[in-house]
């Protein structure tokens, strides 16, 4: 984080209103037996992070996110966690609680192995119920697989940006090894669960701000990614047993230089910061097509165990959101 944000994040925290209202459980469905026994069960599910995109799949040109979710279920107005920052997101994202529970912040994720079997991810509790499954996390941020996803979990491969290109800095070029690497990887396995995370458009946010020009092409930039990834799993016969959920962990803002050029940078809670992009689209006649009931990035992990008939753990503070599943009422 930069010295504006640390200052902004400390701002908001001492606000009347606290971070753990911001971050309250959400409104949806916490699935019984009955629900998981009348779900229609998926036999795979693809979840795609698109860090630092906010709202903005909706606001700019990205015709893989509209084929895709054409008729699926979608909010541009989910919640993040406060603060708005990347590991307090994918780890709420992938354990399913607040980050008052999980606790992780990026300093945390970058220099320790997550090792809390109580609050286990959703690659653990699908994992050990079923260690003949494969499962990836294929990232270009690589604290989310040193700090947020466990290292034992049977089954799961894991990979980060740094180990797939090799390059001079560029976080296009690592993306794009992301994506390569995840196609090549189902050539030979069918993964249960496989999450991505995607760098460009937290770093477009960062270099330009939210809204102007470079920040939109760093969406679009993520969006073409994402076609190719689809792609390859309807090219398996995939497309309609897998659950396909995109989900952005925070916005920018956008803040002006001396000189006059925008940047931007995340962590408060302003609109352009807290609104996420949650869309959830599937080939089973089980998804609602339209808007998305409330929901937040923590919601992730119970639409994706609900989609593989997985009863989400006690410790959970995750819900299905309403208007994503038929079957769900």
């Amino acid at each position: 984080m930069k010295f504006y944000d640390i200052l902004l994040t400390i701002g908001n925290y001492i606000k009347i209103y606290p971070a753990k209202k911001r971050n309250k459980i959400t409104e949806g469905f916490l699935p019984t037996d009955a629900d998981l026994a009348n779900a229609k069960k998926y036999s795979r599910v693809m979840i795609f992070g698109a860090d630092g995109a906010g709202d903005y799949f909706c606001k700019c040109n990205t015709p893989n996110f509209n084929r895709i979710f054409a008729h699926g279920s979608r909010t541009f107005t989910g919640l993040s966690q406060f603060p708005t920052i990347s590991a307090q997101n994918w780890g709420s994202v992938l354990h399913g609680v607040t980050y008052q529970k999980h606790k992780l912040t990026n300093e945390v994720a970058a220099t320790m192995n997550f090792v809390n079997k109580d609050l286990p991810s959703i690659f653990r509790i699908c994992g050990e119920r079923h260690p003949d499954k494969t499962f990836a996390s294929i990232v270009n941020w690589y604290p989310i697989n040193k700090g947020i996803v466990e290292n034992d979990v049977p089954g799961l491969y894991k990979v980060s940006g740094g180990e797939l290109y090799k390059g001079p800095s560029d976080t296009k070029a690592t993306d794009k090894a992301v994506c390569d690497e995840i196609i090549s990887f189902i050539r030979d396995k069918d993964p249960m669960i496989l999450f991505t995370h995607l760098d460009t458009p937290d770093h477009g946010g960062h270099t330009y701000g939210y809204g102007t020009p470079g920040y939109i092409e760093h969406v679009e930039y993520s969006d073409e990614l994402l076609g190719k990834v689809y792609d390859a799993y309807c090219e398996k016969g995939w497309k309609d047993d897998t659950l396909f959920i995109l989900v952005t962990d925070h916005g920018h803002v956008c803040r002006t230089r001396k000189d006059g050029s925008a940047f931007g940078g995340h962590g408060g809670w302003t609109d352009s910061e807290k609104y996420v992009t949650l869309a959830v689209a599937g080939g089973l006649g089980d998804i609602v097509d339209g808007q998305m009931g409330p929901a937040g990035t923590l919601d992730v992990a119970s639409i994706a165990l609900y989609a593989l008939g997985e009863k989400q753990p006690e410790v959970y503070e995750s819900r299905v959101p309403k208007n994503v599943f038929n079957t769900l009422k």
